[in-house]
């Protein structure tokens, strides 16, 4: 019976040592996955706002800024349209720059409050700021140092009415709020990970030993780190639903009072336990990197699918078509009349216009197939579709916003949209370029024939985005 007892005992140590590696190689696993995905995240959502923000801006207007300008109302307009993106947001500084050469930048408009660059101070060279100079938004992958402190720089190019760059949008997040997001994540995940080692050395001794007393504090201490577990998660991910990712030791401590058992029926038990508490403190941070990762895929102001998915999108459907099982059709769609609600109504009215145009495109398509690319344009991608079903979808997008409009006292704040359909054609088409062509030049014929009823007030805007 000794000996019977010896073997068993050895047996679930050898196995306790077995999951305390695959713990630690888990946890290491997961630690370096979630800082990858992290920092993508947060590069991502940098350039995001860089784009935003060179959206927003007349490149025209901008290219023509001379020091004299610094009180005119221009400046002043583009200074309130920096200051609303930089309030709403976790950026310490956003600013326009002009290149003077091929490696020398200055500042035209830097609305800083505190400590303003002046008009035709130089600005720290980058490789970043180089490649928004050539016509490619791009983030520093480290931070560089000025008067300002250690920061984090994205860049955006800003384009004037002929196409060419006539200035750069610059977005600066500190160094140490950056540091301190990709910091924060890793201590969970090492927090948990020392969760599943501690617990599982201590299932181990507790093996070996074989106290009912030691087994007792186990429980408890593994309840209490469990239950510390989720207030830190909970103080972290804030987001709905992570809390029913974790498990509670209820079914454990049922199994533990329903009958007296052995010892090795007890040391079973013991396992089972933390087992389904590390599973549940693991599903948990699935669970919670998966909605950090989702929001990534989404466009903060409307809702509906980023820039980023939408390239993802694109990639996805660029190997089919070289595969030759590509089959998909694309809408466009660029919101009329926002300039002209921006400046006699303001920012906010001219976000709620666009806020609305969003709304009533996910009342017609998919909101998993929408995607905000431009300040004021969506696209639709529909795959499994012809060109005449995307069309009729179009139109009725076109009847529901007559339909919206039709509740508004006022015909100045009416929403009205241009749009432009095209289906891939293996005859015409050799990439996802060609087809987004001929939907941006039917959009742009319809967007034509807007303007020459109401006047042409558009902004441009960078065709191959």
């Amino acid at each position: 019976m000794k000996k019977r007892l010896g073997f068993t005992t050895r047996f679930v140590v050898l196995v306790s040592v077995l999951l305390l590696a695959v713990n630690a190689a888990l946890g290491f696993v997961l630690l370096t996955q979630s800082k990858n995905s992290l920092r993508s995240l947060i590069n991502s959502h940098m350039i995001e706002l860089a784009r935003t923000a060179s959206a927003m801006l007349d490149g025209d207007a901008l290219g023509a800024l001379k020091e004299e300008d610094a009180d005119s109302q221009t400046v002043k307009n583009i200074v309130s349209t920096l200051n609303k993106i930089r309030e709403n947001n976790s950026i310490v500084y956003i600013y326009i720059v002009r290149a003077e050469g091929d490696s020398r930048f200055v500042f035209t408009v830097d609305p800083d409050p505190e400590d303003p660059a002046a008009f035709g101070e130089e600005i720290v060279y980058t490789d970043a700021l180089y490649m928004a100079s050539r016509g490619e938004a791009a983030i520093d992958m480290s931070a560089s140092e000025d008067r300002w402190g250690s920061l984090y720089s994205a860049f955006c190019p800003i384009y004037n009415s002929a196409g060419e760059i006539s200035s750069v949008v610059g977005v600066d997040f500190s160094a140490d709020w950056y540091n301190e997001q990709i910091s924060r994540y890793s201590v969970t995940i090492l927090i948990i990970t020392g969760v599943s080692l501690i617990g599982g050395c201590l299932i181990v001794l507790l093996i070996t030993a074989g106290f009912r007393k030691k087994y007792k504090l186990l429980s408890t201490e593994l309840t209490d780190l469990s239950k510390d577990f989720e207030d830190l998660a909970e103080e972290i991910a804030a987001s709905p639903g992570y809390d029913a990712c974790l498990t509670t030791s209820s079914d454990a401590a049922a199994a533990r009072t329903a009958a007296p058992v052995g010892d090795s029926e007890r040391s079973s038990l013991m396992i089972e336990e933390l087992e389904r508490k590390v599973s549940g403190m693991q599903n948990g941070l699935r669970t919670y990197i998966e909605y950090v990762h989702a929001l990534a895929y989404t466009d903060p102001m409307t809702g509906v699918g980023s820039r980023v998915g939408y390239i993802e999108l694109v990639d996805r459907l660029s190997e089919k078509i070289k595969e030759g099982g590509a089959c998909f059709a694309i809408a466009l769609f660029d919101a009329n009349g926002l300039k002209e609600a921006n400046d006699n109504f303001g920012h906010e009215i001219g976000d709620a216009m666009l806020i609305d145009t969003a709304n009533v495109l996910m009342t017609v398509f998919p909101k998993d197939r929408i995607f905000r690319i431009g300040g004021d344009e969506f696209i639709v991608v529909l795959e499994n579709e012809t060109l005449e079903e995307m069309q009729k979808k179009a139109e009725t997008f076109g009847k529901m916003l007559e339909e919206y409009n039709s509740g508004l006292p006022d015909s100045a704040l009416k929403l009205s949209s241009a749009g432009g359909a095209a289906a891939y054609d293996p005859a015409l088409d050799v990439d996802f370029k060609s087809v987004f062509k001929r939907a941006d030049e039917e959009m742009y014929r319809c967007k034509a024939e807007y303007y020459k009823r109401f006047g042409d007030r558009r902004k441009h805007r960078d065709e191959t985005s």
